[in-house]
């Protein structure tokens, strides 16, 4: 036990200070963004299994196919599926009566909603609710993952994997930025001040990435956290 004059909010010995959010990085860096939303009550978002059957009866669906992640699903790395109809040709789009299908179910969940901004999306029941679609391959940092880990999980994504609104992405990255991402320095400002989900992290844009001060580094240092990411990535693999 250790007697200490002041504990802040962040459960520090320290004074009290607090960490504002901001809309944009402090330093010269990417910015990160949330996936996007599909509100569709399930109706576009497909198991192994479930994908599986639906190519089995209508195969000419496969070019409206393209696999999907939450959190859970990046963490655990459990497949799974979305229906994708972002600039879908109308023509292809009539001769699969099964997406047809799960398109109006989409425009019946969305009718029913008392909140504007979904009554508004039912009007455009072929594409998600808030559309999200990287155009590179990304960056991805889960908004809750556990106390347990010492590091959260982030990894490399390929664009054609579509985004849940629980994962936050930094499109155009290099692998400089995935090496100070993993450090235990930017882990330690992680900890210190991110919100919490029951004990799990949650990570934040405006809060924790937005708050963190990149490193200052010589050409040297540099090449250095980029060979110590490349090993990261390697063991990944």
């Amino acid at each position: 036990m250790k007697t200490v004059n002041n504990i802040n909010g962040y459960l520090l010995e320290a004074d009290n200070v607090f960490i504002d959010k901001r809309t944009l990085p402090i330093s010269k860096v990417p910015t990160i963004s949330l996936g996007g939303q599909p509100i569709d009550d399930g109706n576009f978002i497909l198991t192994e299994e479930e994908k599986n059957e639906l190519l089995k009866k209508e195969p000419e669906a496969k070019e409206f196919i393209r696999p999907f992640m939450m959190g859970r699903d990046f963490i655990n790395r459990k497949p799974r599926y979305c229906i994708w109809l972002v600039n879908a040709n109308p023509s292809q789009l009539k001769k699969c009566n099964l997406i047809l299908e799960r398109v109006k179910l989409v425009k019946d969940f969305r009718a029913k909603s008392a909140r504007e901004s979904t009554l508004k999306a039912a009007k455009t029941p072929t594409l998600f609710g808030a559309v999200f679609e990287c155009k590179s391959n990304y960056i991805a940092i889960p908004k809750v993952s556990s106390e347990n880990r010492r590091y959260i999980p982030i990894d490399f994504l390929k664009k054609e994997i579509i985004l849940g609104d629980k994962l936050f992405t930094m499109q155009n990255a290099t692998i400089y930025e995935f090496g100070v991402l993993n450090s235990n320095v930017h882990m330690a400002w992680m900890r210190a001040i991110c919100g919490r989900l029951k004990s799990d992290y949650s990570y934040s844009n405006t809060i924790v990435y937005n708050n963190f001060i990149w490193p200052s580094r010589t050409k040297e240092q540099k090449e250095k956290i980029k060979k110590t990411a490349q090993i990261i990535l390697d063991a990944k693999n």
